[in-house]
């Protein structure tokens, strides 16, 4: 009887050691899927251009109002009342008469100058890129029609 224990207790054995040896080395588990080498990163599309500006846009930058705003002239400068330096419509009413008012005053735009509305110097404006002569003159021409 000894015999047929000892055989029993070798065959559960060898049979564990079966079902282990299949479980640990995967025997039916599925073999991982292989993985792919990433795809190369495309490189990316060129940014469209900007969509050029629309006209109104284009229009209101060279309102005179707007520009004079932009380029500081309100600092010293109102349409209808002395500020620190005359009225719109004053310089309007002094040079309208004046046969080279144009000239004039975008030359005063553009170099300063003192003593003729008081004692405070106008700040020339040559230094700056901001203020080219096209813009003076839209300026000019709206104060010279009277400022309104």
């Amino acid at each position: 009887m000894r015999t047929s224990a000892s055989f029993r207790l070798l065959a559960m054995g060898l049979t564990v050691a079966g079902v282990s040896l299949l479980t640990a080395c995967g025997g039916d588990a599925p073999a991982p899927a292989p993985t792919a080498a990433p795809a190369p990163t495309a490189a990316p599309a060129p940014a469209a251009a900007p969509a050029p500006a629309a006209p109104a846009a284009a229009a209101t930058s060279m309102d005179p109002k707007a520009l004079m705003t932009s380029l500081g002239c309100a600092a010293c400068h109102k349409t209808d009342a002395k500020l620190v330096g005359p009225a719109y419509q004053d310089v309007a009413k002094k040079y309208a008469t004046q046969k080279d008012a144009k000239t004039y005053l975008a030359k005063k735009i553009m170099e300063g100058g003192s003593g003729v509305w008081g004692p405070v110097a106008m700040t020339p404006n040559k230094a700056n890129p901001a203020v080219t002569p096209e813009k003076v003159d839209i300026m000019v021409d709206w104060i010279l029609a009277g400022a309104k």
